[in-house]
């Protein structure tokens, strides 16, 4: 599993009512929505090149009467900001997303690292109703108004060109009570051995949404724990 990280659009957002740059959607909405964990960052434009005019000027032409509030609200201490929308999202573990050793080599002999990497139905799913919701409530609240980009809109191929992942490698060694379903045992020891032990995200069986450096230091601790029993 790894976070899949991407820009969706930009937005046009009304900072006394979105003040946080950090938003995501409550258990209760996941479970009523049958999705995974989801957030989104919003990153407020320096507008350097002037993106939120060019956002408002885009508002104008679909919604002239909400494209005149926003400009009005531009000139009253700039409570209004033009901001490029993001997500990062929980993926569904699959075993069929591998990292294994290839039959091609370096320089130095030693096989090269082949990743299979894809999302399924359930990850398109979780960002497409996350986005849903997240909108519904910027609507409600009045707080700005969101422009997806195309492939969020028309539900094209992932982008390769964006920042793709959070470099969150997990799941690869699975823990589990079974050798035949996980790698490592409940005390993070590798099956089959006497003193191989893991402690690293590769040991998540779910990996939600948020940075997963905090579980990491709690396995390492209740690992060096265990040992030293």
């Amino acid at each position: 599993m790894e976070h899949p990280h991407f820009t969706i659009g930009r937005a046009l957002i009304d900072n006394q009512k979105v003040s946080h740059n950090y938003y995501s959607l409550t258990d209760k909405a996941q479970k009523r929505l049958n999705i995974l964990n989801c957030g989104f960052r919003i990153e407020r434009l320096k507008d350097t090149k002037g993106l939120t005019k060019a956002l408002i000027q885009d508002l104008m032409c679909v919604a002239p009467k909400l494209g005149k509030k926003f400009v009005e609200l531009t000139g009253k201490n700039q409570y209004l900001c033009g901001a490029i929308f993001k997500a990062a999202w929980e993926q569904s573990p699959d075993k069929f997303n591998v990292v294994r050793l290839g039959n091609e080599t370096d320089r130095f002999g030693i096989p090269k690292v082949e990743l299979n990497w894809k999302k399924n139905k359930i990850d398109r799913k979780t960002i497409k109703k996350s986005v849903f919701e997240f909108n519904k409530w910027l609507m409600k609240i009045d707080g700005g108004r969101i422009k997806l980009d195309e492939w969020m809109l028309m539900e094209k191929d992932y982008p390769t060109d964006d920042e793709l992942g959070g470099h969150h490698h997990m799941g690869g060694t699975r823990m589990h009570k079974s050798n035949i379903l996980g790698v490592v045992d409940s005390n993070c020891k590798v099956f089959g051995s006497e003193n191989l032990f893991i402690a690293g995200s590769s040991i998540f069986t779910t990996g939600g949404h948020n940075n997963p450096t905090l579980p990491i230091v709690q396995f390492a601790l209740r690992l060096a724990n265990h040992l030293a029993i």
